[in-house]
């Protein structure tokens, strides 16, 4: 593993960051009550740069059908 792949694998497991399949996604957001206290809200953004229009429009898709129908329910 290369340096800049730990720093980053550091990253997601230590702050908000979040990446992922719909499912890892899922699954690291609804552990941010316990680590993060109360949500209001969570923010996606999504980082572009090089992607291809289409592919980020599928991934905004998947947000929208996939993570964030069980985050509303979970999250209640």
């Amino acid at each position: 593993m290369h340096a800049e792949e730990a720093g980053f694998e550091d990253e997601v497991a230590q702050t908000g960051l979040t990446v992922g399949s719909p499912a890892q996604v899922i699954e690291k957001v609804l552990t941010f009550p316990e680590r993060f206290g109360p949500l209001r809200r969570v923010l996606f953004g999504l980082d572009y740069g090089g992607i291809p229009e289409a592919k980020i429009h599928e991934v905004i898709d998947l947000v929208g059908s996939e993570v964030l129908p069980v985050l509303r329910r979970e999250l209640v």
